[in-house]
């Protein structure tokens, strides 16, 4: 009589059989990658032949949007699976036979879809990747999860072990007691690397060909970097670029013999796809208006500021105290994209109503050379931190960052009280075209917008300083660092000709230059009515006498 516990034993032998026949089979060699049009929801099944001399094999599918399921098991066990859009597999030598299976699922439901196959040796004695897993329920776990926000991605990945010779079991992850030379996890360095694609490319054709280059060819080491040598399950925090491609490639290194092994690269676009095979990068109506706003303050400061210096202080306070303001509710309210530009604009507008009245009272311009020259110095500051200076780790703890902007802004004091006229003119030009950039640059996603809003960022994200942070400085951004430095030469040019035969300042206040202009009206008009008056009284003999 057949156990009754057999018959779902046979059941899954048959349908393991099946599926195994109607799988479709490629074959891959080390180093190899290849592109597949596959179709979805249809098993496949690829064999690696590998030399015997190796430690292991990573089995790697990428797609650009779509899921895929791979396993080592015809069966798909829950052991034995990662599904994702860039995943691999970890399989030792003493698997004779490389084989992997992968199901493709369509987000869009559509019928085919492209995948990209590589396969990669670890040799005798470099590190496992993912080797000492603890979450995952795959024993080793070479790939990389990447989860994005608006302004961070969060790459996660288990600890590498030291590297064997392929035969017997690997070296301990967690015993203590073992000699410190083999203790897996305390002797591995990682090193992330990171390949940023073209801003709003989203074409296939990139996405494969930069990852062909990076597994083929090992072209990620001349990449920005970094270094973190702790254990435990690492978790990096790197700045997110909405709508950019961005490749992530973690390798690991033994610190005890220097030979290295690479996880699964990963990719983001820090955005989520339409059915179209497009990122959702539109503008907000609040972007759109304020870039606008922006570039007609911006090339009225480059040209005519100091011309009309009454309303460049209305003009610079309004930009001065919309942004620190924005800083504040930003940090302090957690309310929508929308209102916090109007609140921070109304309040910035109130402030500087209250400055120019005060101004218009008073004719002190000094004071409001003031708010001026503080704006270049934090521009000036914001610019250097920016920078790859800004991503040491001395100017990355926070109250560092702050004092170092607040140097910039009281040193770019000292020449409005020396040279009052020449820093402003140059610090309305060196504004004015950072507003015109900055206008223009956000309807192509340049990334120098990230001058000032990287201060809104450390101010309203938590911890956002202990961030990775390596920003892209693309051939648009040098166009537009190019299209910055012209209009503030011209800026410079233009309005020292404007002014070379006024005044450095007004010498009264604009309340005493209307106060006497209506009295000049007033007294003009009374001494023609009294020129008519006495015409009325008498004939004139000739032009300047009169005849009684």
């Amino acid at each position: 009589m057949t156990p009754w516990w057999s018959v779902p034993v046979i059941f899954s032998l048959l349908v393991t059989v099946s599926v195994a026949k109607e799988a479709s089979t490629y074959s891959l060699s080390i180093d190899e990658v290849q592109q597949y049009t596959v179709n979805t929801e249809t098993l496949y099944s690829f064999a690696v032949s590998a030399p015997v001399s190796v430690s292991g094999v990573i089995f790697q599918v990428h797609s650009q949007y779509d899921t895929i399921r791979l396993s080592t098991s015809a069966t798909f066990s829950y052991s034995t699976t990662v599904s994702g859009s860039d995943i691999g597999l970890w399989s030792p030598s003493s698997d004779h036979t490389h084989t992997f299976y992968c199901i493709a699922t369509s987000v869009f439901n559509a019928s085919t879809t492209a995948i990209l196959a590589a396969a990669t040796e670890i040799k005798i004695n470099a590190p496992i990747p993912g080797g000492c897993n603890l979450v995952s329920p795959i024993d080793t776990d070479p790939n990389v999860v990447l989860n994005y926000t608006a302004y961070t991605t969060s790459l996660l990945f288990q600890d590498g072990n030291q590297g064997y010779n392929g035969s017997g079991p690997p070296p301990l992850c967690t015993d203590s007691s073992v000699s410190p030379k083999h203790y897996g996890v305390s002797q591995l360095k990682y090193i992330i690397y990171r390949k940023m694609m073209r801003t709003r490319d989203y074409s296939q054709g990139t996405y494969f060909a930069t990852l062909k280059n990076i597994i083929k060819s090992n072209s990620y080491k001349d990449l920005p970097s970094f270094s973190e040598s702790a254990t435990g399950i690492k978790n990096f925090t790197i700045d997110s670029f909405k709508g950019m491609g961005v490749v992530y490639v973690v390798m690991a290194t033994s610190l005890t013999n220097g030979m290295s092994s690479v996880y699964v690269p990963s990719v983001t676009y820090a955005c989520a796809f339409n059915s179209h095979g497009l990122c959702d990068t539109s503008l907000s109506t609040t972007d759109i208006v304020v870039s606008v706003i922006c570039g007609l303050i911006g090339l009225w400061l480059i040209f005519l500021s100091h011309r009309f210096f009454h309303v460049e202080v209305l003009l610079f306070s309004f930009i001065s105290f919309t942004y620190c303001s924005y800083i504040l509710t930003t940090a302090l309210l957690h309310y929508s994209h929308t209102e916090l530009v109007i609140l921070a604009a109304a309040a910035g507008l109130c402030i500087s109503l209250f400055i120019f009245i005060i101004w218009f009272f008073t004719g002190w311009f000094m004071p409001f050379m003031f708010i001026v020259n503080g704006a270049t110095g934090f521009i000036i500051g914001a610019i250097l931190l920016y920078t790859p200076i800004g991503s040491y780790e001395f100017f990355r703890i926070g109250y560092v960052y702050g004092l170092l902007l607040a140097c910039f802004v009281v040193l770019l004091l000292i020449p409005a009280v020396i040279f009052p006229r020449p820093s402003n003119i140059f610090s309305s030009s060196l504004i004015g075209g950072y507003l015109v950039v900055y206008s223009i640059g956000i309807f192509e996603f340049s990334t120098l917008d990230q001058i000032v809003l990287k201060v809104v960022r450390v101010a309203s994200v938590k911890d956002y300083l202990s961030f990775h942070q390596v920003y892209p400085f693309t051939l648009y951004d040098i166009i537009l660092s190019c299209v910055w430095v012209v209009l503030l030469l011209l800026g410079i040019i233009i309005q020292c000709l404007l002014v070379r035969k006024r005044d450095p300042f007004p010498k009264k206040s604009l309340f005493k230059q209307l106060k006497e202009k209506l009295s000049s009206r007033v007294d003009k008009e009374e001494e023609r009515r009294r020129l008519l008056s006495i015409g009325s009284a008498g004939n004139f003999k000739e032009y300047g006498s009169l005849v009684n």
